[in-house]
């Protein structure tokens, strides 16, 4: 990140304590996501699952969450799967994305959202 001002410093600083506090609201739940990325081989890939796949939020070191790339906050959450789907079988290291946040006070939500409990259930092969 470039030089900041005493002011940007400031929010930057509310910033890394939100993504902090939004990773540790979902640390161990279920989310569903429509977007993922991991490692296929030596390859990061992409991964869009536009209905949706319930992952687990897992334990993720702090320099991935307060991750900054220019004046964007961009967190990575480790996610592993709770259900089996065919897009998942070859990947490796799953991530996504929680809310990206900008020192202009703009952000960005991930693509995911609380799995709620029962909600479908009887659908989920476990992984």
């Amino acid at each position: 990140m470039h030089e900041l001002t005493a002011e940007q410093r400031q929010m930057a600083d509310r910033l890394d304590a939100m993504a902090l506090n939004e990773y540790e609201a979902h640390l161990g739940k279920i989310i569903v996501t429509t977007a993922l990325e991991g490692y296929v081989g030596d390859n990061s890939v992409n991964i869009d699952i536009p209905e949706g796949v319930r992952v687990r939020v897992t334990r993720t070191e702090k320099c991935d969450i307060v991750r900054w790339i220019d004046d964007w906050l961009d967190p990575a959450w480790n996610v592993e799967p709770v259900e089996a789907h065919p897009k998942l079988e070859s990947v490796r290291s799953l991530w996504i994305y929680g809310t990206s946040r900008r020192l202009d006070g703009s952000e960005q939500r991930g693509r995911f959202q609380l799995h709620e409990p029962g909600l479908f259930d009887e659908d989920i092969t476990p992984a």
